[in-house]
């Protein structure tokens, strides 16, 4: 497996409770739970450990965030993801989160984003996360992504964006207005740009 002993440094026996600590990390909190059958399993489920313990895991001394920083989620549901079998148990993955992955992984580099503020109906979801902060993240990752205060603002943006062989795609949520408010889009551009043939499509 490549494994080589690596001695602390000279006149640093500090160093030891380092080490120890974090084989007896994995230990305790892994491998002393699993039947390894060999060493690619050995390798997959320490790379599960890992990523889990510095991408997910909790850590009072970090006053509760992981050693790789995560933004705080306020805004979907909690749902919960097994590691390792259940062995660990992610409770952090919400669909704001998700949401958010999907747009980070879906968007080509031309592509962009234009989204409004979230329009909420009831419920007792945290509201105190707007389409800015959404957009901040996706930006944040290298895509191109825009933030408006309401539907008919991106409808003014994408008006202007519009160029001949672009594809808009309308999303939502249980919303018949949609349909509407993409027939007006669809009329709003070709008026733009001189034409009449879309603007009488039922």
């Amino acid at each position: 497996m490549g494994i080589r002993d690596k001695p602390i440094a000279p006149g640093s026996p500090w160093q030891n409770g380092y080490a120890e600590r974090l084989i007896g990390t994995i230990r305790r909190e892994c491998l002393d739970h699993l039947i390894v059958l060999g060493e690619a399993h050995l390798r997959w489920i320490l790379g599960e450990f890992v990523a889990c313990y510095n991408k997910s895991r909790t850590h009072r001394a970090l006053s509760q965030d992981a050693p790789v920083h995560r933004a705080i989620e306020r805004l979907g549901a909690i749902t919960s993801r097994p590691v390792l079998g259940g062995l660990q148990t992610n409770i952090a993955e919400s669909s704001f989160r998700h949401a958010q992955d999907c747009f980070v992984s879906g968007l080509r580099d031309e592509d962009v984003l234009v989204m409004p503020e979230p329009v909420y109906f009831g419920g007792t979801v945290d509201r105190s996360v707007g389409s800015q902060e959404i957009i901040c993240e996706i930006e944040r990752h290298g895509r191109k992504a825009l933030a408006f205060p309401d539907r008919s603002a991106c409808g003014d943006a994408l008006v202007k964006l519009a160029r001949r062989g672009d594809r808009i795609v309308v999303m939502g949520a249980r919303d018949d207005s949609l349909s509407q408010f993409a027939h007006e889009l669809l009329r709003r551009i070709a008026l733009s740009r001189g034409s009449t043939a879309l603007v009488t499509a039922s």
